[in-house]
């Protein structure tokens, strides 16, 4: 009978665990027997909808190993593949050391596994994309639409029923975590984030977590901060437009050179 696969996420554009520790677990993987994808970025690949998810989520059993379970969790029930708890053995990356993460590890029967690993694929048509967006965790969701009434960016919008979802991912500012600390239920989770709280997905009780990492709307647009979150959204349209008179320019050149010659 084939070893139960194992999925590791290298979280390749994340600063939240350290290199050292990715490198002691890709390295103890090769030894244990079983077949091991490593996909360079988890959050990459459900925003593409890869394949890959799909994989996980329809095995027999399977171990992922990535960032907080919490997080992993709600990330493939996004990207429309949910796993199922009693199948999938989860192994935080965030919370543990090398050392026990392939303890816990069964091992196959072959001595070395056979290794796949999945291109990186992220990117978007207009350059590099930081795999960095907002995670919704439903258990947590009230609906209240503040996120969506709060982002400035149109990366929520409402389906039918008026439920919140994420829908442009590539939308999101880098490193602004903002409307996860006006959820009300810390409902909002960015995986990548380098903090230990429900923001990053840990499972802590939301209610006590409120007053530590909770903003409200006016601390969170005062003026300043306002300006800057506006600045940040007009800032890839300036960017094309200048871009595009510059494109006007060295072509209007070459027609004058041309004309000369």
């Amino acid at each position: 009978m084939r070893a139960a696969p194992i999925y590791y996420c290298a979280c390749s554009y994340g600063d939240a665990i350290s290199a050292e520790k990715k490198r002691a677990v890709a390295a103890g993987l090769e030894t244990r027997g079983r077949p091991v994808v490593t996909v360079a970025d988890l959050c990459g690949r459900a925003a593409q909808r890869d394949p890959v998810l799909s994989e996980v989520a329809r095995a027999g059993r399977a171990t992922v190993i990535a960032c907080h379970p919490r997080a992993v969790r709600w990330l493939f029930a996004w990207a429309g593949e949910p796993l199922d708890a009693d199948r999938v053995q989860f192994l935080d990356m965030r919370d543990a050391s090398a050392e026990s993460i392939l303890a816990a590890i069964e091992p196959g029967a072959d001595g070395r596994s056979a290794v796949t690993p999945i291109p990186d694929t992220a990117s978007r048509a207009d350059g590099f994309w930081r795999p960095w967006f907002p995670v919704i965790d439903y258990d947590r969701c009230v609906t209240c639409r503040q996120c969506l009434e709060f982002c400035l960016f149109g990366v929520y919008e409402a389906d039918a029923d008026g439920r919140v979802a994420v829908r442009q991912p590539d939308h999101c500012k880098n490193n602004c975590p903002a409307c996860a600390r006006m959820c009300p239920h810390m409902a909002i989770m960015f995986p990548k984030i380098d903090e230990e709280s429900p923001v990053s997905g840990t499972c802590g009780d939301a209610a006590s977590a409120v007053g530590k990492v909770r903003l409200t709307r006016e601390q969170l647009t005062g003026s300043h901060a306002l300006d800057k979150l506006r600045e940040r959204q007009q800032r890839p349209r300036l960017l094309k437009d200048e871009r595009e008179k510059d494109n006007h320019d060295r072509i209007a050149g070459q027609a004058d050179d041309d004309r000369a010659g």
